[in-house]
């Protein structure tokens, strides 16, 4: 996340979408995404949504799998059409490294929003995958 003065100093309460002051101009905090709240009046709709992985040795000079692109020369991105869920006052629930003295006993609340997201989170978002995952992509 592009963590900002507002999100250090975050106490309680949904942090809404659109608050600058919360952030920062570059990616420079790791907080963990622990969970979603969805809100009222959800809709569905189908959104063409991107997901990436690391490129491997195996994925140059270009990405190995069909229908696969490089992006920012470290992944390998694909698109599909799926169903989403939209919701007023959906937000997701993250937890911070500096321990219960912060926010909501460890935790915050961020308000869902298209786009980037507040702070970059609909931007950089990771998981961690087991060596033996790997073995065979390395």
């Amino acid at each position: 996340m592009a963590w900002g003065t507002g999100l250090r100093n975050y106490k309680s309460g949904v942090i809404p979408a659109g608050d600058a002051s919360f952030c920062a101009s570059r990616t420079n905090h790791a907080l963990a995404l622990v969970g979603y709240t969805s809100g009222i009046n959800p809709q569905k709709e189908t959104k063409l949504v991107h997901s990436c992985r690391r490129r491997f040795k195996k994925d140059y000079p270009s990405c190995r799998h069909d229908n696969e692109y490089i992006w920012e020369e470290k992944f390998c991105c694909s698109a599909e059409e799926v169903k989403v869920e939209h919701s007023e006052g959906a937000y997701w629930t993250i937890q911070n490294s500096h321990g219960t003295g912060w926010g909501e006993n460890g935790y915050g609340r961020i308000e869902v929003s298209e786009g980037v997201g507040v702070c970059n989170i609909n931007t950089r978002a990771y998981t961690a995958s087991p060596k033996w995952m790997l073995e065979d992509e390395e």
